[in-house]
């Protein structure tokens, strides 16, 4: 956490009409786990409830002693200090692994596994069974479905691809005449 700490956070506040930096970020904590977007999240939920703590702090909705308290709770595992801190932290983990189902969805066609740790800290029955679902639906979607979101994701991203999926720039990089045109009145790609 001593490293968390030394990254910082922005804060801003408004005095005497103008703006003012009272807290400058001086970092980012980058959590990647390699094939795992759903441990990803689990590792970031933990992350960001201290710093919402600190932040917290330094708007002065909770005192510094209160928020060490909470963030100590955390750090051991044990029970929240105080019933407000225990309410707080189900509505960010709620919060949170909403968010992290929406981009799991985005990647992968479901919601996000570990969703009962995201949710509560602790693995269940019901979240283990629940993760077998989504992972055969996963298995389903990735054998499917995936190649049209792909294709969908990199049209976004300005990529076409052409008839035979082979990838190509919208300037048509490959070659000097681009490869693909957009048939604006049929709505088609065509070469």
């Amino acid at each position: 956490v001593s490293q968390l700490e030394s990254h910082g956070f922005c804060f801003l506040s408004i005095r005497g009409g103008s703006l003012q930096e009272e807290e400058r970020q001086r970092g980012v904590m980058r959590v990647n786990c390699v094939d795992c977007l759903d441990r990803t999240n689990v590792a970031q939920s933990v992350l960001s409830f201290h710093i919402a703590m600190k932040q917290l702090a330094a708007i002065g909705a909770i005192s510094l002693e209160d928020c060490d308290a909470c963030l100590a709770a955390v750090a051991a595992e044990a029970k929240f200090p105080f019933p407000w801190a225990e309410q707080m932290s189900k509505q960010f983990k709620s919060l949170w692994a909403d968010h992290g189902d929406v981009i799991s969805v985005q990647y992968s066609g479901t919601a996000a596994l570990k969703g009962d740790l995201t949710r509560t800290g602790k693995r269940t029955v019901g979240g283990l069974f629940q993760d077998g679902v989504l992972s055969i639906k996963r298995c389903v979607q990735n054998n499917f479905a995936d190649f049209h979101r792909q294709q969908v994701i990199e049209g976004f991203h300005g990529i076409l691809a052409s008839s035979d999926s082979e990838p190509v720039t919208p300037t048509g990089a490959k070659n000097a005449e681009p490869e693909l045109e957009l048939n604006v009145d049929g709505g088609e790609l065509g070469k």
